[in-house]
């Protein structure tokens, strides 16, 4: 086996980790292009059967990924700046300034510096007083946010690690440099997700620490002291340590070789300017203690406050992740509900290659094939509401089931198809011609299902009515536009247990045609237009969309190559305060639609302009408007 691990100056430690774990399992490469000015032009990435790199080099990956035969895994970037707050860049023309520890400045120094402060007056800045008011009490939780968030972009779960790290001390030798025991189990993360072998748990013991012969900055004992550990004020470089006031000495001494006004930090100053210890207020409770509390450091998307409450209606974006994106060569194919057809048209308007296995037919025209159901959905098979239907269209479509309706009958004597009924608005003269259309629709319908790369369902309703001879699921009741009402039909309600079964009977099936093939799963926000159960209509629906949602969830829990999009949440929540809605509290305004696609594209978009368009006269076709005709 053969690995190879690009990125900064850590994916050499987590390569050394990686392959002192491993031994002799697998050969491990480390390629740093921030240093090798080739830009890995030269690196042979034909050979390795996995590539894990930092998204700093997304670029390499996408210049030589038709050279690329194994597996590509991104892996988080470790910054922290929670031991070390003070720490700062400062660049004059744009270039970093070098002091004693490389790169890095002190914010403290600097500030003192341009006040005219003698070394001694800078001496007494350092003090937990001045800590409190300048915020750095409160940068460690707020970089342990950071880390979890950058985790959760590259699959890894940081939740816990930060403060299993923090019992053996700082586990940081600067704001970008991690100690080794963070270094081991990154590495041992990485292997595991990977299902990777190796023949030790732990690299802690067997690697040096080699930055260590780099830049050091001393976690300040004020700070320190907050997090229940030991702190020291020591700068080092290439183990030449230095005190507090021999840095500051230093720092003045680079700071002098510049012009005052072209030294530029990377932070706002102005709150250093309000150090005054007659003014302070006593120092809030320890980190240590703040962090008793688990939700402490959470992101921010946890709170509803920090997300929801105090954000405006356009911003709010309750999406965190996604499991995969979608690019312009992957085939899309979409169905569910009416309000699948608003996705449906933003993929086709907006670059995504919106997969119609049903075209119509050469030279109709636009209007006539949208009358007719063409391309409203990837076939032509109208509303599907529910995943009954869809499970059972499956099969149909692969000769597993063939139910007994084959036609129904409308008022003026034509004919229709019980599963499909309004996609001919004029209806057929006969049985025969129904039959026709069916078979080649179904031929369509399963060349949709071999070949898309992506199928995005709505779920739209758990009310349906089913055959009690077969157990047929029809999107219209029999009456409602053909057919008759009889003891040959039901209505059911269906459950959580049910939609799950459905749904991942038919997630199984289509896997076994088409493995690679990708879901995504999202709950219409259109309330029912009617109820048939004893009850309200308000009851019914918050029954059926509560259903459909946590279905959706334990799906999405279940397989890892299907996603959750909030449609439902982004139109209906409270946030909104029912501005998406039409006049009749059931119609989704074109702001709502907006602000859905918007996201979708945010999210999903790999490569394609991410600002959208709609049609702002998109007519929806919507089968159950017809139950109040």
């Amino acid at each position: 086996m053969k690995i190879l691990v690009i990125g900064n100056c850590q994916s050499g430690r987590i390569g050394m980790a990686m392959k002192t774990m491993m031994g002799n399992l697998a050969s491990v490469d480390t390629f740093n292009p921030f240093i090798t000015a080739t830009n890995g032009n030269n690196q042979d990435y034909s050979s390795y059967d996995y590539i894990f790199y930092h998204s700093i080099c997304q670029n390499i990956i996408d210049v030589h990924k038709e050279q690329i035969k194994g597996k590509v895994i991104l892996y988080p970037r470790l910054v922290f700046r929670g031991f070390h707050p003070d720490m700062a860049y400062v660049r004059v023309n744009n270039k970093v300034i070098r002091t004693h520890t490389g790169d890095y400045s002190s914010a403290l120094i600097l500030f003192a510096y341009l006040q005219n402060l003698s070394i001694k007056q800078t001496l007494t800045l350092f003090n937990a007083k001045t800590f409190d008011l300048l915020g750095y009490n409160n940068v460690w939780l707020e970089s342990c946010e950071q880390l979890i968030t950058e985790g959760r972009a590259t699959n890894f779960d940081f939740t816990g690690l930060p403060h299993k790290w923090l019992k053996y001390g700082c586990f940081m030798n600067s704001i970008n440099h991690p100690k080794i025991r963070m270094v081991s189990d990154i590495a041992k993360h990485l292997l595991d997700q990977e299902n990777i072998k190796y023949k030790i748990t732990s690299a802690l013991e067997f690697i040096p620490d080699v930055d260590r012969a780099g830049a050091i900055w001393g976690c300040y004992p004020e700070i320190a002291e907050q997090l229940g550990i030991e702190g020291y004020y020591g700068f080092s470089f290439k183990h030449n340590v230095l005190d507090l006031h021999d840095f500051i000495e230093h720092s003045y001494q680079v700071y002098s070789q510049y012009d005052k006004n072209k030294l530029v930090i990377d932070r706002d100053l102005s709150i250093y300017a309000q150090l005054d210890n007659n003014k302070k207020k006593p120092i809030a409770k320890t980190i240590k203690e703040r962090l008793k509390n688990p939700y402490t450091i959470l992101p921010k998307h946890h709170y509803w406050n920090k997300s929801v409450a105090n954000i405006p209606i356009q911003e709010v974006d309750p999406i965190i992740d996604t499991p995969f994106t979608l690019n312009s060569q992957q085939k899309i194919a979409t169905a569910g509900s009416c309000f699948a057809q608003h996705l449906s048209r933003a993929l086709e308007k907006n670059g995504f290659n919106y997969y119609v296995a049903e075209p119509a037919k050469e030279g109709m025209s636009k209007e006539k094939a949208h009358k007719y159901n063409y391309g409203i959905f990837s076939a032509r098979f109208g509303n599907i509401y529910t995943a009954r239907q869809l499970n059972q269209l499956f099969d149909r479509a692969f000769s597993m089931f063939t139910p007994i309706d084959s036609t129904w009958e409308r008022i003026d004597g034509r004919f229709v198809d019980p599963f499909r009924p309004q996609v001919a608005p004029d209806g057929y003269t006969c049985k025969k011609d129904v039959v026709d259309s069916r078979i080649r629709h179904l031929k369509k319908v399963k060349e949709m299902f071999t070949q898309l790369n992506t199928f995005i369902f709505t779920l739209g309703l758990t009310e349906a009515w089913q055959s009690t001879i077969d157990g047929a699921i029809f999107p219209l009741a029999p009456g409602v536009v053909a057919g008759e009402m009889n003891d040959a039909y039901h209505f059911v309600d269906f459950t959580v247990n049910d939609v799950i079964k459905d749904l991942n009977s038919f997630i199984g099936k289509l896997h076994k045609i088409n493995a690679t093939a990708n879901i995504i799963l999202t709950v219409s926000p259109v309330p029912l237009i009617a109820t048939y159960k004893n009850q309200h209509v308000l009851t019914s629906t918050t029954y059926s969309k509560s259903v459909l949602r946590v279905a959706a969830e334990e799906i999405c829990n279940q397989h890892k190559h299907i996603a959750y999009f909030p449609s439902y949440e982004i139109i209906t929540g409270s946030y909104t305060k029912g501005r998406y809605f039409e006049d009749n509290l059931r119609g989704i305004k074109n702001s709502g639609i907006n602000h859905v696609m918007r996201l979708f594209f945010k999210h999903y978009a790999s490569e394609l302009d991410k600002s959208i368009s709609i049609d702002d006269a998109f007519n929806v076709i919507c089968d159950e408007e017809e139950i109040e005709s």
